[in-house]
This record gives structure tokens, C-alpha cells and sequence, in this order.
């Protein structure tokens, strides 16, 4: 039997668009193989430099009609295919020396995330397994030992957030455009920019729960969310939250609300009497149709030390 070419192993989903309907001419895998990477980021930089997620926004402030459903449809299958592009190029010379590579990384957000890369107004990050705690080196999800492999769960569990959470359809709070893209053995999670910064972030944390922010008018929103979902409140250091404590809602640049950070949207699994390494509170998440269908609400942050301020942590 012929070795398959790894080169021609590529997969990226979205929660916008079924890519496996997409034409050959949205596939980087068509290319021929003398094409080289740069060739092709050449070519995709004259039609693809564009504010993805101003040209999304735009699209779903919109009213229903098929005219918007189809353009909707072309920009979500074109930013696939440019995040597939410069995404085979970014997982092929990760080894290289930093000079040495076609997209160089960027410090975005501190160390915990990973290297990150951003190019064509596109985040990239890997799916990595970030150390928690030191000396000890116990890892997000692997533990005491690194587990890429659930880390490339926990990328997947990013999408079904993502996805569940848009398709609640609450106008105003937005999303960016994501894709998850395997290629080589290795995950990138790739998302359009957003008009953010730390200094944006009006709800949820981004140091661990140290400081948590609870918008008002955001709360009134995530409850909708939450009934949509059938996620529970809880209190994280005296902020009523639903979702998990580390999802983040901001206050963009241009007065928009935006969610991000959805790994950990669903509930766990209870870990008791299964056999799996590591944090599995962390990357064996509830099914949404499960969670939806349950008789009582569920809470995102079960069993996990988000709730150790939580006077009902054990209920």
C-alpha cells in the first residue's frame, strides 16, 4: 500500500461554514507540490488582507436575506481558507529560528497561551499545554506530564463553545471567526482579530480568577445565554457568573460587546471511576444537547477550584 503524503493531511473546521463543502479552489491542499508556502502567502496577501471581523459584523447586523446568508457564507469559507494557507506555513517552520521563519511570533497576551503568531488580521495559537504551577510542573491538562493530545481536545471543546454559544443568536454579543486546524500531527486554533485589550474586558477573567469583572449589563445578557444553554449561576470571589469564570466578554473599540474564550463553556464530566490522565475537568466536557436537555442547570465550573468561593460549591 502507497504511504500517504502528510503534506495532503489537512483539516480545519468552522463553526460558520461546513468546510467540507468547499470548492477545490478553497483547498491549500490542491496545490501542486512545486507551489511553494511563500508562493502561496504571495498570492493570498493581494486578495485576502482584509478586517475579517468588521466585514462579519457588518454582514450580521444586517436583515435576513438570502443575499446576506450567501455572503456570510463566502467570507466565512474564505477565512478558512487563508487560516488553512498561512496555517500549514506557521505549523511547518515552527521549528526554525524565530528570523528564520515566513510569520514571526508575536507577545500577545503574556506566555501562558502559547506562542502566538498573527498575520492577514488572524490570531494563531497553538494548542499547547501550559504549565500551572512551579516547581511542581503540573500541566493544564496533562498534569505532571505535558498531554498535547488533550490539549488538541480542549481546541475542539473551543469550537463546540463557540459554536453552541452563537447559535444562541444574542445580538449583542459577538464572536469572532474561528477555525481549528489539524495539520502534521500538530492544532492551531486560528481567530480574526478583534478590536480588544486588556484594559477592554468588562466581564469573566484573564488572570485565573484574581479579578473577576461582572458588567451589569452583561450579566442581564449572560442570563439569556445561560437559559439558553441551561447553565447555572455561581459566585467567583463575590461576582455572580454563568459560563466559566475564564471566559471573557469585552467592550470593543468600536462600543460592541465580544465573547471569547469558550474551552470550558460546557460543563465536565464527573472524572470518578474514569481512568483518564491528567485534569479531565479541564478537557471531558458535557455534551451542549446534553446539557440543554438536563432537568435541573448545570454549572460550567463544576468541580474545579473556580468554585472554592462559591458558598454552594458543594450543592
Amino acid at each position: 500500500m502507497e504511504e500517504e503524503d502528510d503534506d495532503h493531511y489537512f483539516v480545519a473546521d468552522s463553526p460558520y461554514v461546513d468546510s467540507t463543502s468547499d470548492t477545490a479552489a478553497h483547498n491549500p491542499t490542491e496545490y501542486s507540490e512545486s507551489e511553494s508556502d511563500k508562493e502561496v502567502e504571495s498570492e493570498t496577501k493581494k486578495n485576502y488582507s482584509l478586517d475579517w471581523n468588521k466585514e462579519f459584523q457588518i454582514l450580521l447586523s444586517k436583515p435576513d436575506s438570502i443575499n446576506k446568508f450567501q455572503k456570510l457564507a463566502s467570507i466565512n469559507r474564505d477565512f478558512v481558507y487563508v487560516a488553512e494557507t498561512y496555517g500549514r506555513i506557521i505549523i511547518s517552520e515552527q521549528f526554525l529560528d524565530d528570523n528564520m521563519k515566513t510569520i514571526q511570533p508575536k507577545l500577545i497576551g503574556g506566555t501562558a497561551g502559547g506562542t502566538k503568531y498573527v498575520t492577514q488580521n488572524i490570531l494563531f495559537k497553538f494548542a499547547n499545554d501550559p504549565i500551572i504551577t512551579t516547581p511542581a510542573r503540573q500541566f493544564r491538562y496533562g498534569g505532571s506530564k505535558e498531554n498535547i493530545e488533550k490539549a488538541s481536545k480542549a481546541a475542539a471543546n473551543e469550537l463546540k463553545g463557540i459554536t453552541v454559544f452563537y447559535h444562541a443568536a444574542i445580538a449583542q454579543l459577538n464572536v469572532p471567526l474561528m477555525t481549528v486546524i489539524h495539520y502534521r500531527g500538530f492544532c492551531l486554533i486560528a481567530s480574526s482579530i478583534l478590536p480588544i485589550e486588556s484594559d477592554t474586558l468588562v466581564y469573566g477573567s484573564n488572570d485565573g480568577g484574581t479579578t473577576v469583572f461582572c458588567s451589569p449589563e452583561v450579566s442581564e445578557l449572560m442570563e439569556r445565554i445561560g437559559k439558553h444553554l441551561n447553565l447555572s449561576k455561581h459566585i467567583i470571589h463575590g461576582q455572580v457568573i454563568i459560563g466559566p469564570g475564564d471566559i471573557e466578554i469585552h467592550k470593543g473599540k468600536d462600543d460592541r460587546y465580544y465573547a471569547i474564550d469558550f474551552g470550558r463553556l460546557m460543563p465536565p464530566e464527573d472524572p470518578q471511576g474514569r481512568n483518564r490522565p491528567g485534569n479531565p475537568v479541564f478537557y471531558d466536557l458535557l455534551r451542549p444537547i446534553f446539557v440543554q436537555r438536563y432537568h435541573q442547570s448545570l454549572c460550567s465550573d463544576a468541580l474545579t477550584g473556580w468554585l472554592i468561593t462559591d458558598p454552594q460549591k458543594d450543592q
